[in-house]
């Protein structure tokens, strides 16, 4: 029997959609009912007209009130619509723009670049560039060596910050153009003289004519670096200003410096201002006027204070320049850090923790031990934390001294840097190591074969670390006694700011561009750049919204700590005597001293008068070999002769070259015939005016801008500093990319003869005394002899185990030493000195020995080290 298909038709698609509309509820009003009510309605609006027209409206009004709540222009766009509907029927060169709108154009400008603002312009309802650029060029000129106090009270009032603030100090290399200022006729570039109070006089260089403008080349020195001054407000994230700006040519006096500090402490005062400290990042001449300013005898009450305890000014040394300097310190090859007989800090022992651990457990890379890369903080900062320094303690042997080195750098930072500690914790850190040092320093001086130079921290180093001690305290006492404790914000009392004034100045370039240098004028217009953005993120809050100017509270695991009281001096003893206790425990352990030491009283130097003008005394000695190349030691300058404005050519129509007679040789000489450059005529010729009269190569009277006529002298003399694009070339010194010769020292698993051995490689060396072989873990190398010390330093990471045969200084290596006993273990050799040892002692490289606790074990037969002797 044949099986019946079924049919699938009653479920299909159209056919449930019927019986759904079939079971619609029978009150369920259909669209037909209504065409009779509509008819009606029709035949009673065509019949009364009226009423129609109210109907009409209504509907109109009802629409109108919809679209203006749902689309209502606010903020920017409201801005923009009410300057549309006020130019609409106005000309082109008749559009008015409202200053809020100046104010945002200018700002979009700065911040976007003149390729983003042409979009937006051409897009919306925005001032021309033109108008952008006449609204930017009606603020303040800023004038080079004005120091501006009044407007930092301005600044502080509009913001609501307390009138207190903590000066810095620092200087940044230019390229030393010198070029023409038509805003106040002055010739830019040149070293400002100073006056009696070592301050800069303004307006020294007034381009009057051709000779006196040649006088200035034959006379002054070129500024090579822009100084600057910036006041921080004593409130955390708050903006800095920039209070002066001068160039300088890196020549000064510590006098010079005093006397400025001394001028604008009572500027200050008479304006209603408190100057609270001033740092500065460890330059020498400033190191020695604060040094001179601070440091008195020592008194009975505080043995271990140095510094005066009286109100005034505080001077501290930026915590992360003396944090790199430490590092400097450290991974400089010549140099050997002993800490006691056993130990000695080097960057040996973070070689060979790479070597031994992985990179996801230490977070090291080798670029982190370069010695020339002086300014790298964030490489301080990744050798110096804490996992770094367990690791060391867990797998190095005898790396003890490293880690107390390192340990030293981490909390000397924290104890300024770190948001969260309380003010004695800081008290505590940072005291704690300062007797440390004073103990290690003590223990160099007493040991022969040892000196500071070449065994310690350098001097600059000491003298920061100290003042900073000393300023935290000070600091403390002032703020306490004034009552103000809520302006202790450690993090605040550094040179950062300079740092962060000049990194924003060398990015204010537009998109695709890649010019980050400039030249002193340069500078003064990005000044007033920086200060209009500040400016006007202040007058447009309340009309635009600006997103980096909402503050946004962060929970964050490490909240700040904001004191409500500050120590007692009776609390602060009582944390110095508990510091310096764990310091003697620290050194004892080392064998730098005896656990009943005395607190030892602080080295740092009382200056006298005559000291302080002779900056090359070396018996106070503040130097630092390990400083930044670039940033350099911060500028001031020296006296110097300004031009005399008798030598003013008269204004004249009548072409007068007689002051132009002496230029006419150079002048020829640089131009190789001719001008070269754009003439001009009939325009009118003064000591205000933008031109100047010179003669061209066929000796006629040409008329030329002053700004070609500098070009020109410009062009004959010195040319200007070139400086790298790249700043982290620019703070970086020179050095030979090298790499190793021989990489397979780290997998031996016999004893082997090897060309080339590296920092953290264990080896076998004969011992000169008996002829018997001792184990040297290779910390260090360094030529054996030289004319100089500088000389001596190798600067590798690794280095031949043969010294060239046209080699006659001789090769050494610093090592960690060790004596086989029992044929496998090594037992440490206490050293009376550490110094180099001689390659030519070398046996073989070995492989790494296994580490058991404290114990170490050799992984190789001490057969297979005598056979390859042979």
């Amino acid at each position: 029997m044949k099986r019946r298909k079924r049919d699938w038709s009653e479920h299909s698609k159209s056919n449930r959609t019927k019986r759904k509309l079939l079971e619609i509820s029978s009150s369920c009003h259909k669209i037909d009912e209504y065409f009779e009510v509509l008819n009606k309605m029709e035949i009673i609006l065509n019949e009364n007209n009226v009423l129609k027209r109210q109907l009409a409206k209504a509907m109109e009004t009802n629409i109108l009130q919809e679209s203006s709540d749902n689309y209502e222009a606010k903020g920017l766009l409201k801005i923009l619509l009410e300057c549309a509907k006020f130019n609409a029927n106005r000309k082109p060169g008749g559009i008015r723009y409202t200053t809020t709108l100046k104010e945002l154009g200018t700002l979009l400008f700065l911040l976007g670049g003149r390729q983003l603002y042409e979009i937006l312009n051409a897009n919306l309802q925005l001032p021309s560039i033109s108008t952008v650029k006449l609204h930017l060029n009606n603020t303040v000129f800023i004038r080079e060596g004005e120091f501006r106090f009044a407007a930092l009270k301005e600044f502080l009032l509009k913001r609501n910050l307390p009138l207190q603030v903590w000066l810095s100090e620092d200087g940044t290399q230019v390229t030393g153009r010198i070029q023409y200022c038509p805003t106040n006729n002055q010739v830019v570039g040149f070293v400002l003289p100073v006056d009696a109070n070592g301050l800069p006089v303004l307006d020294s260089f007034p381009a009057t004519s051709a000779r006196v403008i040649k006088s200035y080349f034959d006379e002054n020195a070129k500024s090579h670096i822009a100084y600057c001054i910036m006041a921080k407000p004593m409130v955390p994230k708050s903006p800095s200003f920039c209070l002066a700006m001068f160039g300088s040519d890196n020549k000064f006096t510590s006098p010079i410096v005093l006397k400025r500090w001394e001028w604008m402490e009572a500027a200050a005062k008479d304006i209603g201002l408190e100057i609270r400290g001033i740092s500065s990042d460890g330059d020498s001449k400033l190191l020695k006027a604060m040094l001179y300013r601070s440091v008195v005898p020592s008194t009975q009450k505080w043995p271990f204070f140095s510094c005066r305890t009286s109100p005034g000014t505080v001077f501290v040394q930026d915590t992360v320049h003396l944090s790199a300097k430490l590092k400097s310190r450290l991974l400089k090859a010549s140099i050997i850090l002993p800490l006691g007989k056993h130990n000695v800090a080097s960057r040996g022992h973070l070689s060979e923790l790479m070597k031994v651990d992985t990179v996801d457990q230490h977070d090291l890379a080798p670029c982190l031990l370069n010695p020339k890369d002086k300014m790298n903080f964030r490489a301080v900062q990744k050798l110096c934390d804490k996992q770094v320094t367990d690791l060391l303690s867990k797998h190095i042997p005898n790396s003890k001294g490293t880690v107390c080195y390192l340990t030293m750098i981490r909390e000397v930072m924290e104890a300024f840097l770190k948001t969260s500690l309380t003010p004695t914790d800081r008290i505590d850190l940072i005291w704690k190591w300062v007797f440390f040092v004073r103990l290690w320093r003590y223990w160099v001086l007493n040991t022969d074969g040892y000196t500071l130079g070449h065994n310690f921290i350098t001097t600059n180093a000491y003298y920061c670390l100290e003042l900073n001690a000393h300023g935290l305290i000070q600091i403390i006492r002032n703020l306490r006694d004034s009552g103000d404790e809520e302006l202790f914000f450690p993090e605040n009392f550094d040179s950062q700011p300079c740092e962060s004034f000049f990194r924003t100045s060398r990015s204010m370039s537009s998109t695709h561009s890649t010019v980050v240098n400039y030249s002193i004028l340069d500078f003064q217009h990005k000044i007033r750049r920086i200060d209009f953005i500040a400016e006007s993120k202040i007058n447009l809050k309340d009309t635009i919204v600006l997103p980096r100017n909402i503050k946004t509270i962060k929970k964050t695991s490490e909240d700040r700590f904001f004191p409500t009281t500050l120590p007692s001096d009776k609390e602060i003893e009582e944390i110095i005597q508990k510091s310096f206790k764990k310091s003697v425990k620290m050194a004892a352990n080392l064998g730098l001293c005896k656990k009943n030491v005395q607190i030892p009283i602080s080295s740092l130097p009382i200056i006298s008068l005559p000291e302080l003008d002779n900056n090359c005394d070396s018996d106070i000695d503040v130097s630092d070999d390990e400083c930044d190349t670039e940033e350099l030691e911060n500028a001031l300058i020296l006296p110097s002769s300004s031009a005399s404005n008798d030598d003013e050519s008269e204004p004249n129509s009548n072409l007068n070259l007689e002051d132009d007679e002496q230029t006419v040789e150079d002048l020829l000489m640089v131009s190789s015939g001719a001008l070269g450059v754009k003439t001009f005529q009939n325009v009118p010729i003064s000591p205000s005016s933008l031109y100047v009269l010179v003669m061209d190569g066929e000796g006629n009277p040409s008329i030329i801008t002053k700004q070609s006529y500098i070009y020109l002298l410009s062009k004959g003399s010195s040319h200007d500093t070139a400086l790298s694009s790249n700043r982290l070339l620019r703070v970086m010194q020179a050095q030979r990319v090298s790499h190793r010769l021989n990489t397979t020292v780290a997998d031996l698993k016999m004893p082997s003869k090897e060309d080339c051995v590296s920092l953290g490689d264990w080896c076998a060396f004969v011992e000169e005394s008996d002829n018997s072989v001792c184990v040297g873990r290779i910390l260090a190398f360094s030529y054996l002899s030289g004319p100089t010390w500088s000389q001596q330093e190798y600067k590798a990471l690794f280095a031949p185990t043969k010294a060239p045969a046209k080699n006659a200084r001789g090769l050494g290596c610093l090592c960690s030493w060790f004596k086989i006993v029992k044929s496998k273990e090594l037992k440490s050799i206490n050293m009376d000195i550490h110094g180099f040892y001689s390659m030519e002692h070398y046996i073989c490289s070995l492989p790494r020995p296994r580490v058991e606790g404290t114990r170490v074990f050799l992984t190789c037969s001490y057969q297979s080290i005598l056979a390859c002797r042979q």
